[in-house]
Parts: C-alpha cells; structure tokens; sequence
C-alpha cells in the first residue's frame, strides 16, 4: 500500500472512533448528597461498556446492593472519557485505566478511586500488543516509525506501550515516531487483519477470540512488562464520598463481592452468567468477548489496590515533564477505606 492511501485508511478508522472529551467543571457548584429513590436506596448513575458486564452490574444481579440502586445512563469505550464525566457530574462513578486517574487528580479534579476494577493476573494479561505471524516486528526497535492500533487515547494502551518503550530503551524522541491510531476494540483485529495498521492492542475476549483464530503474534503484554499488577479502578468525586460514606460503604463492598465471585468461580460459570445478564438487558450490543471471558484480571482479592500502581504512572508523567515531582502522591489518587477485603472485615461477605 503506498503512503497516501495509508494514512487516509488510518484517518478513516481514527474517525470510527472519535470521543468527545467532557470538560473539567469550571464549578464548585456540582452537589454531593445522593440522589434516593421511592425507597430511599441511593441512585449511582453509570455508563456501561457494549458487550461487558462491569462488576456493579454483576454485584447488582447477585443482589450484593443494600442501599445501592444503579441508573444506567448509555455506553462509552472511553476510560478518560468515563471518569471525566464523573469529575463534571454527569455520572456518579466512572471507571478508568490508573494512570488516567492520576492525570484527572493532577488536572485538580476532586476524584478518588475505591476499587480495582481490571489488571493482569496470574492467568492471563489485561492486554497483548499483537502483530500478524509474518510482520516484521519482533521487538521494540521495529516497532518505530510504524502504526498501531489502540482503543483511546491517554490510556492503559498507550501508557503501558510508552512505558514498556522506555524499559526497553527507547528514546523518548524515537518513540514519538510511533503511529498511533484510535480503533473501536470490535474493529482492531480487522484493522490488523486487513493491515491497515502494523500491530494493535487486544484485550480481554478481544485478544483470546482474535488469538484463537490464529495467524497473529504477540509482541508483548502488560502481564509481561510488571506480572500480577491493578491497572484500573473506578473512581467517585471526593465530595460525594465525603457527604455519603454509607453508600460508599454499600457500593463497594457489593463490587468487591461480585470481584470475589468472579475470581473463586470456573470460567464457564461467570461466562454463563455474564451472557444471561447481556441478553436480559436489551442493549442490542454482541456477546463475542464475553463468550471468551477467562479471568477477572483483578490480581488482588475484591480489588483491594496498592500504591504501585499508581505510583508507576506517577513516575512516568514526571519523567516526561507532564508533572512536577511531588505534585500527585499515590495516597492522593485512592483509597482502600471501604473495602472489606483490606483487613480482612468480610464477614458475611463470602460470595
């Protein structure tokens, strides 16, 4: 392919995928209370993700919720996009890749994340960098200068990407010659397959359907630059943490029970009830990836987090010149307050 119908092939699947970033509020004016319903249970809005079922999803059909009632609000792919409408007030809890919550904090947004929601385990990564079997591309160095497929930007796929770059000794300056293009998660192994980019980022069922249809290769993954590590977590504003610790308490205790579910059951359980839960809700969105559904990727029991994995992104924003030193501190961006599973307090919380 020459370079002209290239780049307008890149810039056409760029535009599939275009994310209206929401604005930090300008206002102190945002409330705090929660909003209670005819039976005085909290109201938490929330956007959903097409064809996943997120953890306060799968905690609400096992009836982990106490005073907690959740109000789907529509869908984004967007991580940044999805904890900067919590930051504006336009949904109560968001959810996001970590280093994208240390950039909200370091922006002065009032956010806090509660839980881990997505990482790498022991079983499988959150996501690989995959290229086709006979690409050229074997290790950092090839990777220059060519495209690459990522779900967002200011993401878990392009932060993990610079930071396993730099690891590997790539100079900042060469890797800015990388190409990287924005593509629905539906739509990036066609991308790939039909070479439109050099390589993508695949995750969760993405990446296990894509690889079980073979010819692809895989370059390297989270799991393989740091292990078993958190890599996302939902995020509420300070205020309505501060103004409404009960529901707080409520919520997250139910996601760290349905994590907990999820993580103590076989694949083929938490598939079976991830896809009665799609189909009873009447979204109209596909139920590939979670016929694919292996793992929770939460390494730590009911998505208790740890300072390491904010503190990474952190280091990595300074090292760039994108913070100052001492401007974010791990503490600032989470706390484990409300999580059973910190200290051992689950009782009666055995899923």
């Amino acid at each position: 392919m020459t370079a002209s119908p290239r780049r307008a092939a890149l810039r056409a699947l760029a535009g599939l995928a275009l994310v209206a970033a929401a604005p930090l509020a300008a206002s102190c004016a945002i409330p705090t209370s929660a909003v209670r319903d005819a039976e005085g249970k909290a109201v938490i809005r929330y956007q959903g993700w097409p064809g996943t079922v997120l953890w306060q999803e799968l905690a609400e059909d096992l009836g982990y919720f106490h005073k907690v009632k959740l109000q789907w609000v529509g869908s984004t792919t967007s991580g940044p996009q999805d904890i900067q409408s919590v930051a504006t007030d336009q949904v109560d809890v968001g959810q996001a890749f970590d280093g994208a919550v240390v950039k909200l904090v370091a922006a002065k947004a009032k956010v806090q994340s509660v839980i881990t929601y997505y990482g790498a385990d022991q079983v499988e990564p959150n996501t690989a960098y995959v290229v086709l079997d006979d690409s050229p591309i074997r290790d950092s160095k090839d990777l220059i200068g060519k495209s690459v497929a990522l779900n967002t930007m200011g993401a878990h796929s392009e932060m993990v990407l610079r930071e396993w770059l730099f690891r590997q000794g790539v100079p900042e300056q060469e890797a800015g010659k990388l190409t990287e293009v924005v593509v629905p998660p539906v739509s990036q192994e066609t991308a790939l397959r039909n070479r439109q980019v050099d390589a993508a980022a695949l995750s969760g069922g993405f990446l296990i359907a894509a690889e079980r249809r073979g010819g692809l290769r895989r370059v390297f993954s989270d799991q393989s630059l740091f292990g078993p590590f958190g890599y996302g977590s939902q995020v509420f504003r300070k205020g309505y943490i501060q103004a409404n610790p009960d529901v707080l308490k409520d919520y997250v205790q139910g996601v760290a029970r349905a994590l907990v579910w999820a993580q103590s059951r076989a694949p083929e359980e938490v598939r079976a009830k991830f896809l009665d839960i799609i189909r009873r809700r009447h979204r109209a969105e596909s139920v590939e990836a979670v016929q694919y559904y292996m793992t929770s990727t939460v390494p730590a029991k009911g998505g208790v987090m740890r300072d390491a994995e904010f503190q990474v992104w952190i280091d990595r924003l300074v090292r760039t010149g994108k913070l100052s030193p001492g401007q974010v501190r791990a503490e600032d961006a989470y706390t484990n307050e409300f999580n059973p599973y910190l200290a051992g307090e689950e009782q009666g919380a055995a899923a």
